[in-house]
């Protein structure tokens, strides 16, 4: 919009000085002081005030005008130009409209309507007014430009480009009409084109922001946001409360995974405009990017409030619920955002993840494949669906849809890795391995780079290698192994592994040094990733590394934890329930340790919990008891140090599949896995054993999310084993009891280390009295020993012993006559109370087994 004067032969001084804006209004001030209502005085004070953006007062000089000649258009098309300034586009548009009502050939007041509705929304009623504006005066640059923003607004944006080159052509050094040309071309994806306009409505206007602002648009829609990153930091220099360059710099910097700053670039943004729903979105998907999903979901609901048609926003939201492990608010989020845009394959792709995490395989399938409909060459869909497939067991159209994903995107890390893991998960390691090494490429994978060169399975001759750990612990106790057949090649071996890792991977076989990663490296001459061995060694499922133990536990230790471990006579079942949450397939293996109560139930057996850290807090509610060797475990020798020697003293491990069954199959330590339905790569498909761990059996689920009958299964075959091994040991007896007779037996060794006196039989008391005592405080922690119960069980059994003393003196002197017959009375009436203590120790406890007694009536004659 431009200030429109009027030509009026009583104002000659007034367009002499207009340049002089000081002169020009003190002419105006003496006319409108000697003539009040002179118009075009007060219209030209209108002018010079709106000049020097005083608004107000360019307002107020203009109603003057119009008051006194209320027919005068221009004053009325000035007056909306200086409201729209203000944003009072409302107010604007009636000055527009009244003024083409005067006058309705005033083609600048039509073009001004136009642009004052266009801003308001009601883009159709700014087309009419521009097109009259057009008919009126067909050479007139403004409006062609105005009506060819409005026609790219509604959609119709080739013929909005035809209006916009012919304000360029009218007026060829109209910068904003390049630019707006720009806009135009840069949505037709004209890529070049596009630049070219904005470039040269910067050469003639070097100060326009927004052109700036559109520059990067255009080059990082071309695949190049680094060279965008300049235009963007232009544009804020010239406009510092730009909102949009502020967002559109963050999106060029997260693409550059420069996340720090561009999340500080999105909360510039906001500061300008905080209810700026395109940066909370961006700024959600990058704090999600850097794994603060609680920020990530506030900012993405932010978003959706702000817009509620928002699909994106809803879609984003989605994700930072699925990151969360909420996967029921995801999915509302992506039904949300199919709501509003049906044709959202990226949604589609999005919610056939978060089912598959589900394990509803047939509903993520769906999903899937209607977003392959609506976008056919989707190379994450199809990846994603592969995932799923192959989850799903449906292994050859898994692998028909990496290989599509692959088509359509040759380089697409994910999918490669995706593929590798399904070979390997079908034992077909000869195509597995080779593409395996994607991971590299993967964004969750931390390439290693050294100036060293990378093993490839050449002879060392003596050469210092560096062995690299990767990925969780688990992974590195299980491809350890290959350190003793890198030995063998002729080399030094240095294993580079995490932080606590060190006192364990020292111990294992072929190890000659260990490193911590991020500390100093020794020095080496070659490198390799563990992980990469297997294909190094050209590893097949027949000749798997399976020689063990290949880990040490610390002998030292191992004696320690068996004199610790001796007081439980039980069969130990050492157990593990929860893997590292960071892990993306920990929802589908870790389990509660309720889980485990059907083992529990198993005669003659005892549990040890062998969790450490995330899932110890589930013990108080396991519902069976026990043991709980305590929180300092490791944390003296180092990490699984005192794991692997616990491990070593127990009779089996039960666990899912984290690094404890790693480390029992290591130590060469019977293991029990419960194998998730979809289960990792390498305990492959439809099999009880494993080619990597001789002494595991795997128990698997029948159906996705089944522990429970997995745990039955178990609980069976170890009935079965414990038994077997009794069949085996005829010097043991696995009896259970009731917590009466236990807490008898107590009282009974109590009196017993009080009163005698023989130092070899004290030593067997003591032992015995220790192990009970034990085995009473796991079973049943909750009950004090000190209580009422188990003392009047020992008076009980302290009056029992003196009776059968004395007894057994009036044997030794042959005295049977009245004092022996009551003392032998006195010892049953004795074993009664006796028998009542222990019943009511039993009720107290809920024990299953209780003492009952029955006694034959007897009259006296």
């Amino acid at each position: 919009m431009a200030l429109n004067p009027i030509r009026d032969p009583a104002l000659p001084s007034i367009k002499s000085t207009v340049c002089k804006l000081p002169e020009a209004e003190r002419a105006c001030r003496q006319i409108v002081d000697t003539a009040p209502d002179h118009a075009p005085a007060w219209f030209h004070l209108g002018l010079l005030a709106s000049r020097r953006r005083h608004l107000e007062d360019a307002a107020s000089a203009l109603r003057r005008a119009i008051r006194a000649q209320p027919g005068f258009a221009e004053a009325h098309n000035n007056l909306g130009i200086v409201l729209a300034k203000q944003g009072k586009l409302p107010d604007a548009a009636a000055c527009f409209q009244e003024a083409v009502r005067i006058s309705p050939d005033y083609a600048e007041a039509h073009s001004n309507l136009g642009n004052a509705l266009r801003s308001q929304g009601r883009v159709e009623e700014a087309i009419a007014s521009l097109e009259r504006a057009i008919g009126i005066r067909e050479n007139y640059p403004g409006a062609h430009h105005n009506l060819g923003v409005a026609l790219v607004q509604v959609g119709r944006i080739a013929e909005g480009e035809v209006h916009l080159r012919r304000a360029v052509q009218l007026k060829e050094d109209f910068a904003q009409a390049h630019n707006s040309l720009g806009m135009s071309l840069l949505k037709q994806r004209k890529f070049e084109e596009a630049i070219t306009s904005f470039r040269e409505a910067l050469r003639l206007e070097p100060g326009l922001a927004n052109a700036h602002n559109n520059l990067g648009n255009a080059i990082a829609e071309m695949g190049r946001p680094e060279e965008a990153i300049p235009c963007y930091r232009e544009a804020i220099r010239l406009s510092p409360a730009y909102a949009e360059a502020y967002n559109n710099l963050g999106n060029a910097l997260r693409h550059g995974e420069q996340l720090d700053e561009a999340a500080k670039c999105f909360e510039e943004a906001l500061r300008h405009r905080p209810k700026f729903a395109e940066a909370h979105n961006n700024l959600g998907v990058t704090y999600a990017r850097r794994g603060k999903h609680e920020l990530a979901v506030r900012h993405c609901e932010r978003a959706t409030r702000l817009r509620p048609q928002y699909a994106a926003a809803h879609s984003n939201l989605g994700i930072s619920y699925a990151n969360l492990g909420e996967y029921e608010k995801a999915v509302v989020c992506y039904r949300r955002a199919l709501d509003i845009k049906p044709d959202y394959a990226e949604a589609y792709s999005n919610l056939g993840i978060v089912l598959t995490q589900q394990g509803l395989y047939g509903d993520a399938i769906a999903a899937f494949e209607r977003g392959l409909e609506l976008k056919p060459d989707y190379p994450e869909a199809h990846s994603n669906l592969g995932i799923t497939l192959s989850k799903a067991q449906r292994i050859d159209e898994a692998l028909e849809h990496y290989e599509r994903a692959i088509a359509a995107w040759p380089d697409y890390p994910d999918a490669h890795m995706n593929r590798a893991l399904t070979y390997l998960l079908t034992g077909d390691f000869q195509r597995g391995w080779p593409e395996y090494e994607w991971r590299w490429k993967c964004k969750d994978f931390d390439a290693r780079r050294f100036p060293q060169p990378r093993w490839r399975g050449e002879p060392l001759d003596g050469r210092r290698i560096l062995l690299c750990t990767e990925q969780g612990f688990g992974d590195t106790f299980e491809f350890i192994r290959y350190a003793q057949i890198v030995k063998e090649r002729g080399g030094y071996v240095i294993v580079r592994c995490p932080k606590p890792l060190p006192p364990i991977v020292r111990g294992c076989r072929g190890v000659d040094e260990v490193c911590v990663e991020g500390g100093p490296l020794p020095p080496f001459d070659l490198y390799i990733e563990l992980l990469s061995l297997p294909l190094v060694f050209g590893t097949t499922e027949r000749d798997i590394p399976s020689e063990v133990p290949y880990i040490a536990a610390d002998p030292t230790l191992v004696e320690n934890w068996r004199r610790e471990l001796d007081y439980i006579g039980a069969f130990k079942v050492g157990i593990a329930w929860q893997g590292s949450p960071k892990y993306r397939g920990d929802r589908q293996r870790s389990i509660h340790v309720g889980q485990f109560a059907p083992l529990a139930a198993v005669p003659g057996v005892q549990l040890i919990g062998l969790q450490k850290g995330g899932g110890t807090e589930q013990i108080r509610d396991a519902g069976f008891p026990m043991t709980v060797l305590g929180g300092q475990i490791d944390e003296a020798n180092g990490a699984f140090m005192d794991t692997a020697a616990i491990i070593k003293n127990l009779d089996l491990v039960v666990s899912i599949d984290s690094a404890i069954s790693h480390l029992a199959g290591g130590l060469a330590v019977p293991v029990w896995l419960a194998v998730p339905h979809a289960p990792d790569w390498r305990w492959m498909l439809g099999r009880a054993d494993s080619p990597w761990y001789p002494s595991a059996r795997l128990f698997r689920q029948t159906e996705a999310g089944d522990w429970q009958g997995v745990f039955r299964r178990m609980a069976d075959a170890l009935t079965n084993l414990v038994s077997e091994q009794a069949r085996r040991s005829p010097g043991t007896l696995l009896v259970e009891t009731s917590a009466g007779d236990l807490i008898d037996r107590i009282t009974i060794l109590r009196i017993k280390a009080e009163r005698i006196s023989n130092p070899d039989k004290l030593n067997n008391i003591r032992a015995e009295l220790a192990a009970l005592t034990r085995v009473s405080a796991t079973r049943f922690p909750a009950f004090d020993h000190a209580n009422g119960l188990v003392a009047d069980l020992q008076r009980i059994n302290q009056a029992i012993w003196d009776t059968e003393d004395e007894v057994r003196r009036c044997e030794a002197q042959g005295e049977f006559g009245d004092r022996f017959i009551e003392l032998a009375r006195s010892i049953y009436r004795t074993n009664d109370r006796r028998a009542a203590v222990k019943q009511a120790i039993n009720q107290h406890l809920g024990s299953r087994l209780v003492e009952e007694k029955q006694y034959v009536e007897y009259k006296l004659s």
